[in-house]
C-alpha cells in the first residue's frame, strides 16, 4: 500500500527558507508504503495494487537483499510461513516475494512451494502507453477515473480524489510512516485490494501525535532530495489514463535532509485537478536545489497499508526495512490545498 499525498497550495514565504505545499494525504493502508527508509524499487509506483501470487516456506529460508547467495540476508522464513510473490519469475533461481509483516526481498525457489491458482499478475492502475483513455478531457474524468468492473479500484481512484474534512491536522514525523506500515500489515497483506468494509478498519492508527485513520488530515516537513527529479506520470487509472503534464500527477520526493536519496524518503503527488498553473515542476526543482524546507500541511491519510508496492511515486513504496534501498514512498497531493495519505 502506499501513502497518496495530495498538494493543494504552494507558496514562498517571503524573508523564509521554507517552502510551503499544502496537501491532502489519503492513506489506505491495505497497500500502504509508509515507510521513509529505504524502499524497493519503484516499479510499483505506476501500479495500485501488488501481484496475487502466494505460497509458502517449506522449511527455515533466508530472506535476502538481492538475488544472490552473496548478497545480505536480511530476514529469515520459518518453515510454514506464508509469502506473496512479487514479480511472476524468478531471477538466478531466486523470486522477489513480500513476507506476511511487509519485509521484501529474495528466496531461493526450491525453499518454498507455490501455489500456481493464486497467480494474478495482471497489471492494475498501471501507468501505460497501451492504455486507452476512458474520457477525452480530465474535466470529464468522474472519480472513479476508469475502473469498470473493478470495485478495488474504483474505491481507491475515489479515495485519491477525495478532499478531506477539518482545518486542523495532525502533525506527523517520518518515524510515524514506520510505526503506520506496520499496522497496517497486521490488518491487511500489503498491495492487496480491499472493499469498503475492510478499508473501514484503516482507523484508531498511532502516531507520535495520538492517532489518525483513513482520511485525517495530517502535516509533515521535509526535504526534496538534491538527487531526486520532480516529475510527471503518464495515464494512470485515477486519471482516466489520460496522456500529458496538465492531466497527470506530479511526483516530488520527500526526505529528512536534502542530502538524503529518495529511498530514504516518500512521494509527494500533486494531482492535476485544480491544480494551479504555477505549480510546475521547474518550482520544484529550484525549491530543491535551493535547499528549501517544504511543508506538507492539511493532508488525509488514505490509504495506509500496502506495499509500498514497487512504486510508490504516488506515494510510493516508500518504505523500508520492508523494502530494500530501490523505492521511495508515495504521497499524492491534490490541486486543493490538502495532503491525502492513500493505500495503494
Amino acid at each position: 500500500m502506499a501513502f497518496t499525498i495530495l498538494i493543494l497550495k504552494h507558496s514562498n514565504p517571503k524573508n523564509s527558507d521554507e517552502t510551503l505545499i499544502q496537501l491532502t494525504i489519503q492513506t489506505g493502508l491495505a497497500t500502504l508504503c509508509l515507510i521513509p527508509i529505504a524502499l524497493i524499487q519503484v516499479q510499483a509506483q505506476d501500479n495500485d495494487f501488488l501481484p496475487a501470487g502466494q505460497g509458502v516456506a517449506v522449511q527455515a529460508v533466508n530472506l535476502r537483499s538481492r538475488p544472490t547467495t552473496k548478497s545480505s540476508i536480511i530476514g529469515v522464513l520459518a518453515p510454514s510461513d506464508e509469502l506473496r510473490l512479487a514479480s511472476p519469475k524468478p531471477r538466478n533461481g531466486f523470486y522477489r516475494i513480500i513476507t506476511r509483516m511487509g519485509l521484501q526481498g529474495w528466496v531461493w525457489e526450491r525453499n518454498i512451494k507455490i501455489d500456481s491458482q493464486s497467480f494474478d499478475f495482471r497489471p492494475t492502475g498501471v501507468a501505460s502507453a497501451a492504455r486507452t483513455p476512458c474520457q477525452t478531457t480530465l474535466d470529464e474524468c468522474p472519480t472513479s477515473g476508469c475502473a469498470e468492473n473493478d470495485e478495488a479500484q474504483e474505491i481507491l481512484n475515489k479515495i485519491k480524489r477525495h478532499i478531506p474534512e477539518g482545518s486542523i491536522p495532525a502533525q506527523l514525523a517520518f518515524n510515524d510512516f514506520k510505526t503506520l506500515q506496520e499496522q497496517a500489515n497486521k490488518l491487511f497483506w500489503q498491495g492487496s485490494k480491499l472493499d469498503a468494509a475492510e478499508r473501514q478498519q484503516l482507523k484508531n492508527l498511532r502516531v507520535s501525535a495520538g492517532s489518525v485513520k483513513e482520511g485525517s488530515l495530517v502535516k509533515m516537513t521535509g526535504y526534496i532530495p538534491l538527487t531526486s527529479e520532480p516529475h510527471h506520470n503518464n495515464g494512470e487509472s485515477v486519471n482516466c489514463n489520460l496522456t500529458g503534464s496538465n492531466n497527470n500527477d506530479i511526483h516530488i520526493s520527500i526526505s529528512r535532509s536534502s542530502n538524503d536519496t529518495e529511498f530514504k524518503g516518500f512521494v509527494v503527488e500533486m494531482i492535476p485537478q485544480g491544480r494551479s498553473d504555477d505549480w510546475t515542476v521547474a518550482r520544484l526543482k529550484k525549491a530543491r536545489d535551493q535547499r528549501r524546507r517544504v511543508l506538507a500541511f492539511r493532508v488525509r491519510l488514505a490509504r495506509l497499508t500496502a506495499a509500498v508496492s514497487a512504486s510508490i511515486s504516488r506515494m510510493a513504496n516508500l518504505f523500508v526495512p520492508f523494502r530494500s534501498e530501490t523505492s521511495p514512498m508515495r504521497v499524492r497531493t491534490s490541486g486543493s490545498g490538502a495532503i491525502v495519505l492513500m493505500k495503494s
